[in-house]
């Protein structure tokens, strides 16, 4: 019997890889800009702001999918603390780039910053996509308070 990939896989990787192309796309863009306007310096660090996103929404993926293919009751919890580990990387990371010369700072930062707005799109778009993630207990009932049990 052939084996038959979860429609939820593929869907994510799909997503994946063209977002990862649109960011391929804003990493030449990014570039042209910055070597326009500011020098090879500027369009060097456009690139490596956009890269940096990449592989980082690149390890975002991987999380989401293995979230998938596991649905539980702490499937947001692990969202959300992933999505902080990412934002703590990106301070991290670009905190200790603050510090070498060669890097134009404006480009960097608004490199990072756009790549980041189409990496959480593409996100939001695949979380809205995948309803497993959300565990619902049919047979749960909400408890009856003061508040419910009054109202007309």
């Amino acid at each position: 019997m052939a084996m038959v990939a979860d429609p939820s896989r593929r869907s994510a990787w799909r997503l994946a890889v063209r977002t990862w192309g649109l960011l391929g796309i804003l990493a030449a863009v990014a570039a042209s800009a910055g070597w326009l306007i500011a020098g090879p310096a500027a369009a060097l660090s456009a690139v490596v702001g956009v890269g940096l996103t990449a592989v980082l929404f690149g390890l975002s993926v991987l999380l989401l999918v293995w979230i998938t293919s596991r649905p539980s009751d702490a499937s947001a919890g692990l969202l959300v603390g992933g999505l902080g580990v990412r934002l703590a990387a990106y301070l991290v990371i670009l905190d200790a780039a603050s510090g070498a010369g060669w890097f134009h700072r404006e480009a960097l930062a608004v490199s990072v910053a756009t790549a980041l707005v189409i990496s959480l799109a593409a996100e939001m778009i695949w979380l809205a996509r995948s309803p497993q993630l959300f565990v619902i207990h049919p047979e749960a009932r909400r408890q009856a308070t003061a508040a419910t049990v009054t109202r007309s």
